[in-house]
């Protein structure tokens, strides 16, 4: 057993002294295991142990096979077969991928499902402030008991030296890293630790990819029923992933796997040196497959040039779709309408070599009927987007269940929808004991996803600006962090485009306008995860776009010598610094933006100390009668997932916990 965490180790085990509380135990049992799964335990903290997982990424499979088999036999569960769930029951599965929206597609199926009266589980990532929150059961974080338990019956299973294994076997480490050990935590309290046959539906939201990823090592027999969807695909984790759409499609679609381990039957990658067309789709045949013979008589099934329509939102439509009639019986594979024809082209062929003769079927992403059938209420989730990834929701609901109540005409999904709540995606909230601020919250770490931010923002400013009498005291303010893995200039170069000079009442002249942040926060996220990309510098990324550093527009921390660059405030002042020079280069002729007030080396809790500082009190408009209060001034934060469940905590949000059994 490792020496790391060993305290920790022994003193949950036996749960403390005899005159111990149970609830001091309780909490001694989760506190240690969250603690192990920080350390370097499970998490890489080495550039050696980071480059040594990224190899094992395309082993993903095999080294979660071999956790989960020795867990499970070190818990006294003997699987059927070396990769089956488990030896009591099967629920069904609904596994998730995309690039943005697969969370939010994620939780309104999780909604609807509860709402019709299934029992469920949901696994997702990353979390905001408790690591629970990537494991609920019934909508709800699992309870600290249960988290603490199970982390400790996996770890001490997989600690056991099993001296009848093959000396030869190409065994990962001990513990798993820290992603891959939330997943099998996830997978075993649902289908172990919980009461027998408490889960009915199992929802798997990818965590980067999905050929590769730890969701997506148990074969799709080992579940009553499983389906598959897809949200929108953006160029995100490229380096990983990928420099091309049709790259990461051919990564996400790995889930469509039947045989996870298989090495048969795959569709082939595009390679670096395809050409692409003029709408920027590659010039590969598509479906062209690796390893596929004369005779496969899976070649037929799917055709890459015309993709089924899946058309189940209203009672109308429980019938199979015309489309789909000729391969009803054949698996049918879930993916919104506005991905790119050569991300469809891709997934086709994924659905029909990974999926066995499977078939790709198009979800309208502009959720029209939906939109209809609700008649003027909104989703629990802001934003349009979210009625495509809503329309995917039910799709997938109703095809796992075969219950033809799911559909978007039921009152039972409509409420499921509505009342559908996802922190930190299009999140508005006003702290109970501050009307001062109203923060909006979205997690946009790709150029589609700032869109959507953009798009839903102003929807909110158009309303809260409006009206002159009750208009806030004073424009937005903004807080901003991204990962230095992302170059965070394509994400402001869209909100200073669309959001610098607000287009109201303030900005109607033609050589002036008004900055509609008069104070921006660039905050570092209170915690962030090991990565091996070096961080640029200001300059370096500004260079890429041929935009010339200038000394005046340049934070002053960014002349550090190399070793402070690596610190975490760095990264701020690099931001910073990038953002003054677009807004300089991007508003020429409107000088109001030199008057704006850019803070750096902040926490999130500092920055709401300091915004609170700035605007004391709220004012109001006195008339003859009365005095009119204004509406509280708006905080945008967004980028980094990080930093907006960093935000949430500061202000004290939190959600109710699940039952400790």
């Amino acid at each position: 057993m490792p020496s790391d965490n060993s305290n920790i180790f022994h003193s949950a085990d036996k749960g403390g002294d005899d005159d111990v509380e149970e609830e001091e135990k309780e909490e001694l049992l989760y506190q240690s295991s969250v603690d192990a799964l920080l350390s370097p335990l499970h998490q890489a903290s080495s550039k050696e142990v980071i480059e040594n997982s990224a190899q094992r990424r395309i082993k993903t499979v095999q080294d979660m096979r071999y956790y989960w088999n020795k867990l499970l036999r070190g818990n006294g569960h003997h699987p059927q077969h070396d990769n089956n769930v488990s030896d009591k029951y099967a629920p069904a599965l609904i596994h998730i991928t995309g690039t943005k929206g697969k969370g939010s597609t994620a939780c309104m199926a999780e909604s609807i499902l509860r709402h019709h009266g299934y029992n469920t589980g949901l696994f997702t990532s990353p979390h905001l402030i408790t690591v629970r929150e990537r494991i609920r059961w019934n909508g709800k974080p699992i309870h600290p008991m249960i988290f603490g338990r199970v982390y400790w019956k996996l770890r001490k299973a997989l600690e056991i030296d099993d001296h009848e294994e093959d000396p030869d076997l190409d065994r990962p480490p001990t513990l798993p890293g820290y992603f891959r050990m939330l997943t099998l935590m996830g997978l075993y309290t649902f289908l172990y630790e919980l009461t027998d046959r408490s889960i009915d539906v199992l929802i798997l939201e990818v965590g980067m990819g999905g050929r590769y990823d730890a969701t997506n090592f148990l074969d799709t027999v080992c579940f009553s029923n499983v389906v598959h969807g897809v949200t929108l695909l953006d160029l995100d984790h490229t380096r990983i992933l990928g420099n091309t759409l049709e790259k990461i499609a051919w990564e996400k679609g790995g889930i469509f796997a039947c045989d996870k381990a298989s090495t048969t039957l795959v569709s082939k990658r595009p390679s670096d040196d395809q050409q692409k067309d003029d709408d920027g789709n590659l010039n590969s045949p598509a479906g062209e497959l690796e390893k596929q013979t004369e005779n496969d008589s899976t070649s037929a099934i799917a055709s890459t040039s015309a993709y089924p329509r899946v058309t189940t939102e209203d009672d109308e439509d429980k019938k199979i779709n015309p489309q789909l009639a000729d391969v009803a019986s054949t698996k049918t594979f879930y993916i919104l309408d506005s991905n790119t024809d050569g991300v469809l082209d891709m997934m086709t062929s994924c659905a029909r070599m990974e999926g066995r003769g499977g078939v790709l079927a198009t979800v309208d992403a502009t959720g029209k009927r939906l939109k209809e059938a609700l008649h003027g209420n909104p989703l629990g989730l802001a934003g349009e987007h979210q009625y495509g990834n809503a329309t995917l929701a039910v799709t997938l609901c109703n095809a796992v269940t075969g219950n033809g109540d799911i559909s978007v005409s039921s009152p039972c999904t409509q409420r499921a929808l509505i009342h559908a709540s996802w922190p930190a995606r299009c999140q508005t909230y006003q702290p109970p004991n501050d009307t001062r601020f109203l923060y909006l919250l979205d997690g946009a770490h790709t150029p589609q996803s700032m869109m959507a931010t953009v798009e839903w923002f102003c929807h909110k400013l158009n309303s809260m600006y409006s009206n002159p009498v009750t208009k806030p005291e004073s424009m937005p303010i903004l807080v901003f962090n991204t990962s230095h893995e992302r170059n965070p200039l394509d994400l402001l170069q869209i909100l200073i485009e669309k959001l610098t000079v607000l287009p109201l009442e303030e900005s109607t002249t033609t050589n002036c306008g008004t900055a509609i942040f008069p104070r921006v926060y660039f905050a570092a996220s209170d915690s962030t995860r090991p990565s091996p990309v070096p961080k640029a510098t200001a300059e370096e990324l500004l260079q890429e776009r041929g935009i010339e550093i200038q000394p005046n527009l340049v934070v002053a921390s960014q002349g550090c010598d190399d070793e402070d660059k690596n610190n975490r405030h760095a990264w701020q002042d690099t931001l910073a610094t990038i953002y003054q020079h677009l807004v300089a280069s991007y508003h020429v002729g409107y000088p109001s933006y030199k008057e704006v007030v850019i803070q750096t080396q902040m926490t999130s809790a500092e920055v709401i100390h300091d915004i609170h500082e700035q605007y004391p009190r709220r004012t109001g408009t006195t008339t003859t009668a009365t005095t009119i209060e204004t509406s509280p001034i708006p905080v945008l934060v967004t980028g980094s997932l990080y930093l907006v469940g960093s935000f949430l905590d500061a202000l004290e949000w939190e959600e109710e916990t699940s039952p400790p059994e």
